[in-house]
């Protein structure tokens, strides 16, 4: 099970967006997202409010709870999807979205596997304008990898397989203050969403992330929908490999 594909999204901001409403909101937004894909929220995890962070099946008094009560103190909600017969949403999850307050971040995240939701699909068109609308974020990106690989990627964890490059290039990214994080790119990624300062960045000597961007034939730079944010799409693994080749040794990335 754990060499499942899925396809991840994550948006980022400062501690100052994290409050009461935006885990209502992320938890009113899961529960019809995961329905929009033919899936459903089986398990949650809290953590705050006397909540321990372990997931719960979504029955009875917890599942009331959730709908009718307070969410007062919650740092972290996360929603989670298993197949019928399961219990273990940490090992057989199908799908998880979530938020969380984490030092001087704000994450909202979403992992489904790409037999619900592939990349660049309809659906996921949906779910990312859905997510990106929710909040001002600073920057978010999207890309495909093993289901429980992407969810650690995003909260900056390691899985334990990493090669030597990717655990420096994590442990760099994990050591990078929030300014560095909103000012440049801890990767490119297949869908990019960046902000003005990266976009204005120096990517090349006498060219700019934006200018740089541009050029790039095979992909699309947009503004974001009712978003300060722009996007940066790059479709084509061959393209995404080569733009990655480009940048490599740019003081634009974090390693």
């Amino acid at each position: 099970m754990q060499n499942r594909l899925a396809v991840a999204l994550a948006f980022y901001a400062g501690p100052e967006v994290f409050d009461t409403s935006l885990v209502s909101e992320t938890l009113a937004l899961g529960m019809e997202t995961l329905s929009s894909v033919g899936l459903r929220a089986t398990h949650a995890g809290l953590l705050g409010g006397g909540h321990s962070g372990k997931y719960r099946k979504l029955t009875g008094a917890f599942s009331r709870s959730l709908s009718e009560g307070t969410l007062e103190g919650i740092t972290s909600l996360t929603l989670a999807s298993v197949p019928a017969g399961s219990d273990a949403p940490a090992f057989d999850g199908v799908a998880a979205i979530g938020v969380t307050a984490l030092g001087e971040e704000t994450i909202l995240f979403c992992v489904v596997e790409t037999t619900h939701v592939a990349l660049f699909s309809q659906q996921y068109e949906v779910v990312a304008a859905r997510l990106a609308s929710l909040r001002p974020w600073s920057f978010g990106y999207g890309f495909t990898d093993r289901f429980r690989h992407a969810e650690l990627h995003i909260l900056a964890m390691d899985p334990g397989d990493l090669s030597p490059e990717e655990s420096v290039r994590l442990n760099a990214w994990y050591q990078a203050g929030f300014n560095a994080r909103t000012t440049k790119l801890r990767n490119v990624y297949p869908d990019n969403y960046l902000n003005g300062s990266q976009l204005e960045a120096i990517a090349a000597p006498g060219t700019t992330l934006r200018q740089f961007a541009s050029r790039q034939a095979g992909t699309t730079l947009q503004p974001v929908t009712a978003s300060t944010l722009v996007r940066w799409t790059i479709p084509d693994d061959a393209r995404l490999r080569g733009v990655r080749a480009d940048l490599a040794h740019s003081n634009l990335i974090i390693r």
